[in-house]
């Protein structure tokens, strides 16, 4: 990874963790950010959303989780499902994230 002045960064093997809610996952304004994130080939980014069902006034009315995924996909994200309760599907799909690679 380069930094801004062009020289390699001291932090090259670092990953970048974003939580986002399910709600914002799917809106324009965050997908343009995935976009951008796909077209500079950002692979040491890993978003993380979950898919409780729950909002901020109650309980969600319908599962916009498989269009999320879908859209992510479409931009060029690879995409993991998995049971957020599960410690170990977690630490799994958290190693996993860290050695995709992505072609330059």
């Amino acid at each position: 990874m380069r930094n801004s002045d062009g020289g390699q960064d001291r932090q090259e093997g670092l990953q970048v963790y974003c939580i986002c809610g399910r709600r914002g996952s799917s809106r324009r304004t965050n997908l343009g950010s995935v976009d951008e994130a796909a077209f500079y080939k950002l692979d040491k980014l890993v978003a993380i959303f979950d898919k409780n069902l729950v909002q901020a006034t109650g309980p969600s009315l319908k599962d916009t989780t498989r269009i999320a995924c879908e859209k992510w996909k479409a931009f060029g994200w690879h995409v993991m499902e998995i049971d957020g309760h599960n410690v170990r599907q977690i630490a799994d799909a958290l190693d996993e994230a860290g050695q995709i690679k992505v072609n330059r």
